[in-house]
Parts: structure tokens; sequence; C-alpha cells
């Protein structure tokens, strides 16, 4: 598997790993022992870098990835995520106790935090990552859905190595603002939803519908008009798919490695099988004809895939 460096201080890493929100339940029931063999997969795999949060079915995915890297810690790169407010000092070092616990290891090798807290001085959220920084219990300090505003004011503390965003051919609104600015302060972009929550792999049609369990249902990019133009953008990838003898997941994926300041991938996977499809995508390469091919067809695209809490 290739690698990427993780912002300008970091380790590298794997340019595909795996995301964990599927195991949550919030998708549709994966039980433990198919996320098992998941995980066991991706580390064959060498997709090395796993990514949950303590958000993830209320610790249900770290529960899960704990028990998957019993003996195996230290060949995982392992990324989790603090949720909730206030993200004061309190709430951040119960939190990364509690998933140190589930996760059954004594440190993280990247701390995030998921969402940004209005009702908390980011300033005072990062001191309290580089105080663990400082402890051991967290090798690299990263953030989720940060805009610049808040990336300014986050690195005005410390070096932060990545920030986590939404990013597909259904979304790429942080190709503005925010990805200009994580290259000039080497900060690295670590895409979440690249395949739109399924909607990028050509499997979804007019006619599929999903349980109310299933957060997918509550998603504006899965319902009427949008949910229309959604799968437009899917049937164009999955005409490209068809010539270059791949499968769709996979051009959404390396599209998203096009970019250089994206350090790595972290698709979803509820079958091991769906882990050699990631993982096949690293070695994809495009034309000029089909990138700008790519970008016609995922401009005004409504996208509404990602997940709020």
């Amino acid at each position: 598997m290739k690698k990427r460096q993780l912002g300008k201080d970091g380790p590298n890493v794997p340019v595909i790993g795996l995301g964990t929100f599927p195991f949550s339940g919030s998708m549709g029931n994966v039980t433990d022992e198919r996320s098992f063999r998941v995980i066991q997969r991706a580390l064959d795999l060498g997709m090395t870098f796993i990514d949950t949060a303590e958000g993830y079915g209320r610790g249900r995915s770290e529960t899960i990835i704990g028990r998957a890297m019993k003996n195996k810690r230290d060949k995982v790169f392992l990324a989790t995520k603090v949720f909730g407010r206030p993200l004061n000092r309190q709430r951040i070092e119960n939190a990364i106790h509690s998933s140190l616990l589930r996760l059954g290891t004594d440190y993280i090798d990247l701390y995030q935090i998921h969402w940004p807290d209005p009702s908390t001085p980011v300033e005072e959220s990062i001191r309290v990552l580089d105080d663990l920084i400082r402890a051991g219990k967290v090798r690299h300090a990263g953030v989720s859905n940060f805009d610049v505003p808040l990336l300014k004011r986050a690195v005005s503390v410390r070096q932060i190595a990545s920030n986590q965003m939404p990013y597909s051919l259904l979304d790429r609104q942080i190709e503005n603002e925010v990805m200009p600015f994580c290259k000039e302060n080497g900060i690295a972009i670590i895409p979440y939803s690249p395949l739109g929550k399924g909607l990028l792999t050509g499997k979804f049609n007019q006619k599929t519908s999903f349980p109310t369990t299933d957060a997918r249902s509550r998603m504006n990019g899965f319902q009427t008009q949008d949910y229309e133009s959604n799968l437009d953008v899917a049937k164009g990838i999955q005409t490209m798919a068809e010539e270059k003898g791949v499968r769709p997941s996979q051009i959404a994926i390396a599209w998203t490695l096009q970019r250089e300041e994206v350090a790595s991938c972290i698709p979803g996977a509820t079958q091991p099988v769906q882990c050699d499809e990631n993982a096949g995508a690293a070695d994809i390469t495009f034309t000029q004809k089909e990138l700008t091919f790519l970008d016609d067809l995922s401009e005004g695209a409504p996208g509404g895939t990602e997940v709020r809490f």
C-alpha cells in the first residue's frame, strides 16, 4: 500500500485506510463478527490506518476495534475523535479515558476534535490535546469539520496534523478555502464519505429504499431531486468504471487521491471484499481527459450525504 505523510510533521500513513462509521449500526446492522473480518482484511491489505470515534454507535465502533486489535496494536495507526459539548478540559480528559478503555490501548495515534464546539474556545480544546501529547496518551493532534477561521485559531496554539472533512465527487466545497489553507500550513486533508454513503458505488437506484433505522433515510442527498441528481453523478462514474475495467467505488476513491493535500482516504466497508475493492483504488490513474470528465460530472452536485450530529 502506498503511503503519504500526515501533515508536515506526521508519520507516513497508507493512502487508503478504513473508516468505521458503518460499525456503529447507523447504516444497517453489521455484526461484530463481520466487523472483525473487515478489520483483519484491511490490515492484511496494508490499510493500517483505522479511523473511528466515540460518537460512532455510542462507543460501539471503538469497542469492536479494541477487540479486533488485541495483540495487533503495533500494526495499526489508530485515529479516534472526541465528540460532545462542552469540549473543555474535563470533557476531553474523560472522553479519552473512556476511548482508551474501549480500544484497549494506552495511546491514540491521532486524536481529533470531531465537531467544533461554539460554547468552548477552540484554543482551550487544542491546549488539552497538546497536554495529552505531552503526557504520552496521544501522538498527533487533529481536527474534523473545521473551517479556515477555526483552523487559524487552532494552529495559533500548536501544529495540527490533519483536518478530516467530507470530500467526494458529490461534495467539493473544501476546495475553495479549506484545502488552500491546509496546504499552506502543512495540514493534511483526510476525506471522509468519499463514496457518498454508498451512493457512488453504483449499487443504488430510484427504487432503493432505506429503513428508518438507516441514517441515509434522513439525509438530504437521498431525498427527491437531490437523490436523482446524485444518482446522475453515480451513473457517470459507473460508465467510466466500465470503460477502465474497475469498480465505480474505486474511481470515486482514486479521484480524492489526485489532490496532494490528501494524505489518506478512509472509505467504510461492511464486507471484507469491499476492503479489496477500496485498496485497489490506490493503483488507479486518470488521463487529463478523464479528470475533466469527472470535474464536469460533479459540478453542481447537491451532495447531502454526510452525517450531521
